[in-house]
């Protein structure tokens, strides 16, 4: 049986914590390969399965710096991973857990990224793949899916919708939970994006990040925490948290806006990778938003495109 990264009391994400003051960890020891090079603060994991995903560049933004007055912005340009996605650096840990503890079927609900990533490294480590998407996913992404030949059911209109739907699924404990909400090794594979970046360019002044259940902004700033426990970082980046208008429960949350509920809230966006209405891990980003002195805003559609 595999872990449950489920608090039982409350119900929300546990957290890997390490022996940081007694990790040897520096860069030149980790140059060039994918993100098992950060092993050393990493959940120990045997059976490794790769296709090659991190190593992703940052890319120097000049006309956008010079259109809104910024001195530089660099872009982390993660669709260069092996399904374009930043959610291959969770694939990669959650597929390669599920080898450890045996299992032969995966299942995750997902609007796309993360069931493309978990077809795609599923189809590698030969494990059935059970993706729950929701009405509103891209058709690109549900591409992707069929091409891995994983196993794709349609559940609901939106994402909170295929969470519900998975849980009766895990009834069947011959599955592996590789939800993003469900589980912690989703926020230790993000995380290695924040030590890409500051490998590359030292420690960023601001660090904006999209917002759907609200797990990849905290994923990023529970990366930059670690590399200051182990000396590697004395300042840490403001995280600014971004969600489309037409869907931004976090946003409001951060604002302090009371809704009579996030079940009723109507939404409007063709931001359907962050379409979410009721954030599993609201209270993370919040945490890494209202602890990093950052800020939450929402924008619209035309401003995305």
């Amino acid at each position: 049986m595999g872990p449950n990264y489920l608090c039982e009391k409350c119900g929300t994400l546990l957290e890997y914590v390490y022996d940081y003051e007694n990790i040897d960890f520096n860069f030149e020891a980790t140059r060039n390969g994918n993100i098992w090079r950060y092993e050393k603060i990493l959940p120990n994991i045997r059976r490794r399965i790769t296709l090659g995903e991190g190593g992703t560049p940052l890319k120097i933004a000049e006309d956008l710096a010079r259109k809104i007055g910024s001195k530089t912005i660099f872009l982390k340009d993660e669709t260069l991973n092996p399904t374009n996605s930043f959610r291959d650096r969770a694939a990669a840990l959650m597929v390669s857990q599920a080898l450890d503890y045996g299992y032969k079927k995966i299942v995750c609900a997902s609007n796309g990224n993360l069931g493309a990533s978990i077809a795609a490294y599923c189809a590698k480590a030969h494990i059935h793949a059970k993706i729950i998407v929701p009405k509103a996913t891209h058709i690109g992404k549900l591409a992707q899916m069929f091409i891995y030949d994983a196993e794709v059911v349609e559940k609901g209109e939106t994402l909170d919708d295929s969470l519900i739907f998975v849980k009766r699924i895990l009834t069947d404990k011959n599955f592996y939970d590789a939800t993003a909400e469900h589980n912690s090794l989703t926020i230790e594979g993000q995380k290695t994006i924040s030590f890409e970046i500051v490998e590359k360019m030292g420690t960023p002044d601001w660090v904006i990040v999209p917002m759907g259940s609200g797990g990849t902004i905290y994923s990023l700033w529970k990366g930059f925490i670690e590399l200051r426990e182990m000396g590697i970082l004395e300042n840490l980046p403001h995280m600014v948290g971004v969600q489309a208008e037409g869907c931004s429960p976090i946003v409001k949350m951060f604002l302090n806006k009371k809704d009579s509920g996030f079940e009723k809230m109507s939404i409007n966006t063709q931001a359907l990778a962050i379409l979410v209405k009721n954030p599993a891990n609201s209270f993370l980003a919040l945490k890494a938003i209202k602890n990093s002195n950052g800020i939450a805003v929402a924008v619209s559609d035309n401003q995305i495109m």
